[in-house]
């Protein structure tokens, strides 16, 4: 389930080896790929920004371009007071900020340019739609293996919202995605405008006005925190059972592939760890096993703390991270 980025970083020998196999024009199915990559990064992203993608030294590379001007009006143009004081730039300076495919490579740019791409929030999830416009374009997309689908689907339903989870017909609307930043995973939507959003709402949330009546714009509605994953897999709603109905395939190969992902459903363990004794790398949320909730944070039922671990008893504290280094489990995308 891990996005696999050697296909970009190789892309000009497949390039040539899909040419020479199908007797075309390496030039034109060159042209080809990086059209269909260049679609894929401006409809994920959006048209506030500029984007230019190209071949160097046989490996695939998308730029940011950024223009520096006193009060941004175009797509692309970023406010001139927000580049750093040493650089001396000038209106109309062009910066060309390349967008890595891994994750480490993504902090440490947003660390240093975030306040020039803006892309911080949207970036995790590009490299999917590249990647499958890459193989699209290629002819050598990959069949997406059912069992993968139903670990997902599971994982996005702990999170929706139960109006959507209770709705099967509105599940392929939501995507969950991998969030380096928390080593967790952000909920999408699909939203169609004219039918859930509003061309008003449109324009007030995103400043875009160039998506038509039927066409849909993606936005961030949640964010999957281990606590809610670890709750909703136990629950009562059972996601791994209806997961596994829609897409055909027997739950224990999904809760199979999940325990080889490092979550054990069945033994309540996260890389070999019980799910109430887990590592505190970063922050945490503790709770407290009551009878009733009564405070809003803080506090869990004895039903539901005993589905993370039976043995709890009302009075317990216990703390689950905030953060987790399974991120494994969460790259989905």
């Amino acid at each position: 389930m891990q996005t696999n980025t050697a296909l970009l970083q190789s892309l000009g020998r497949h390039l040539e080896q899909t040419a020479e196999k199908r007797e075309v024009s390496l030039e034109a199915l060159t042209s080809r790929v990086l059209a269909a990559v260049q679609q894929a990064v401006e409809r994920h992203f959006g048209p506030k920004f500029r984007f230019e993608v190209r071949l160097e030294q046989g490996a695939l590379e998308v730029l940011q371009v950024v223009t520096l001007v006193e009060t941004p009006s175009e797509s692309g143009e970023v406010a001139l007071a927000r580049a750093p004081a040493e650089w001396n730039a000038q209106a109309g300076d062009e910066l060309m900020l390349l967008l890595p495919f891994d994750a480490e490579a993504a902090r440490a740019q947003d660390r240093e340019y975030a306040a020039l791409s803006g892309l911080t929030i949207e970036k995790s999830g590009f490299v999917t739609p590249v990647l499958e416009a890459v193989r699209e374009a290629l002819g050598t997309k990959q069949s997406i293996d059912p069992v993968d689908e139903a670990v997902l689907l599971a994982m996005t339903l702990t999170v929706m919202p139960d109006a959507a989870r209770d709705d099967p017909a509105s599940w392929d609307s939501y995507r969950l995605a991998h969030d380096w930043r928390t080593g967790g995973a952000r909920l999408f939507k699909r939203f169609v405008v004219g039918r859930d959003l509003t061309r008003a709402e449109l324009n007030e949330l995103l400043e875009r006005d160039d998506v038509p009546d039927g066409g849909s714009v993606e936005l961030f509605v949640d964010l999957l925190s281990l606590d809610t994953l670890l709750l909703g897999l136990v629950s009562s709603f059972d996601p791994l059972s209806r997961a596994a109905e829609r897409h055909d395939v027997d739950v224990p190969r999904v809760a199979d592939r999940l325990a080889r992902l490092g979550l054990d459903v069945r033994a309540r363990t996260m890389n070999g760890r019980g799910w109430t004794n887990l590592p505190i790398e970063h922050s945490w949320r503790e709770f407290e096993v009551v009878e009733r909730v009564t405070a809003p944070y803080g506090e869990m039922t004895l039903e539901n703390a005993r589905g993370l671990d039976p043995s709890l008893t009302v009075g317990k504290k216990f703390r689950l991270p905030s953060l987790t280094g399974a991120h494994s489990l969460f790259e989905v995308m």
